[in-house]
Formats: structure tokens, sequence, C-alpha cells
């Protein structure tokens, strides 16, 4: 599919990128910063080394996932390379999302930095196709990575889902 095998967890997502059109992340847990994950706003004078080995210096307002310290990963450009898994990952979490498109092309074109995932999410996603993709990445991590799940999903929505109704 084009992509540089790098360890089972990233082909694991990389495989529902192309089956299912969904972006997912993997964190290693344990290069987490108090245990978890924030979507927040960059602040001025933030920097992030993306997993591409190049460091880019944030703008205020840009949507970063961030650790309880800084942040971690561009919010839908890419992840970064401090909290990446690698071979030596026991722990993960996963983050599969839907963001804004306009936020997410904006952030691309002021870093010049771009991805599959980037140009999936300025294209907009459904926010119906989370659940069934986490679902099978998690399916997929416990058959070929011998993962076991021991948290919940987190589900954190900005806004309800509203299907849009087409009269005819």
């Amino acid at each position: 599919a084009g992509h540089r095998p790098i360890n089972n967890l990233v082909d694991i997502t990389n495989y529902i990128l192309h089956e299912y059109g969904q972006p997912l992340h993997t964190f290693d847990a344990d290069t987490l910063e108090g245990q978890k994950i924030v979507v927040r706003r960059a602040r001025k004078g933030e920097t992030v080394e993306a997993l591409d080995q190049k460091t880019y210096e944030l703008s205020e307002g840009m949507l970063v996932i961030a650790d309880a310290q800084k942040p971690v990963a561009l919010a839908g450009v890419m992840g970064g390379l401090a909290t990446g898994t690698t071979q030596k990952t026991t722990r993960v979490v996963i983050e599969c999302a839907t963001f804004d498109s306009v936020s997410i092309r904006r952030t691309a074109r002021a870093v010049n930095l771009y991805s599959d995932s980037q140009l999936l999410f300025e294209k907009g996603l459904s926010t119906q196709a989370l659940e069934p993709a986490l679902l099978q990445a998690i399916k997929l991590i416990k058959e070929v990575a011998g993962g076991t799940v021991v948290s919940r999903i987190f589900d954190e929505c900005a806004q309800s889902y509203k299907p849009i109704v087409l009269p005819f």
C-alpha cells in the first residue's frame, strides 16, 4: 500500500487507514507525561518534533494533541517522535478522531507538513466511522500484537452528531 513498515502497531493503523479511510495514531503510553492526552490549541512558543524527525514551531491556535506538559502531536497531521511506538513499546493509547477540516488544512500549510491522514481530515470524515475503525484496530492489536484491553473507550465530542436529512 506504499507505507514503510515500522512496527506491527503502525502497520495496523495504516491498514485501518486503508480499510476504513479512518486515520488512527498510537502513542507509547509510557512516554506520555501525566499519563493522559488532551486535545487543545497550541500556545505561543511551543514546538513539536514530529515522526519525520523535524521540529515544528507552532502558532497559537493550531490544534495539537498534548500530554500533561507539552504537545506530542500535530492533531490530524502527524504524531510526535517522542511518543511514537517502537519495538520497546508495551502500552499504547489509541487516538481515533475527526477534526475540523479547515483547522487541519491551515496547520498543514503553515508548517508545510503533509501526510495521508492530513489529506483525509482535510476532506472531512464521518464521525460515525470512528467506532468501527477503532474496534477493528483493537481486535487486530489483540490478534497480531498480543494486546490486552485495560481501559474503557473514552469518547469526547465537541458536539453531538446530527444526521443530515434530505427531503425528497
